[in-house]
């Protein structure tokens, strides 16, 4: 008795089963890094913008509290002592982290 070659529906479906696994698998990979990138960019713009307002307040050398809402963050600001001189604190609140600048007025 001679036995054809070929894949026995078994296998086939165990084939088929474990590429499904890693197929998912990738797909969840992909989803996470899509995450990481999208909080990537929105803290590096409210990054950008508490190095503006820290700039500006510099700048203008008064010491003013304030706060601004952005998608994904907001922005506040608040006079901070300083031993020198007078300082404002400039903090991006985002919703895993706080980034936080501190700014000595000229």
């Amino acid at each position: 008795m001679t036995r054809s070659r070929g894949f026995t529906l078994i296998e086939l479906t165990i084939a088929i089963v474990l590429l499904a696994i890693g197929l998912l698998a990738l797909t969840g990979a992909l989803a996470q890094a899509l995450r990481v990138t999208t909080d990537a960019r929105v803290a590096h713009a409210a990054m950008r913008e508490v190095e503006g307002i820290a700039d500006s307040i510099a700048e203008a050398s008064v010491a003013t509290s304030g706060e601004r809402h952005r998608p994904g963050y907001r922005v506040e600001w608040t006079p901070a002592g300083c031993i020198a001189s007078g300082c404002v604190r400039v903090m991006a609140i985002l919703p895993r982290d706080t980034l936080s600048l501190l700014t000595a007025l000229r």
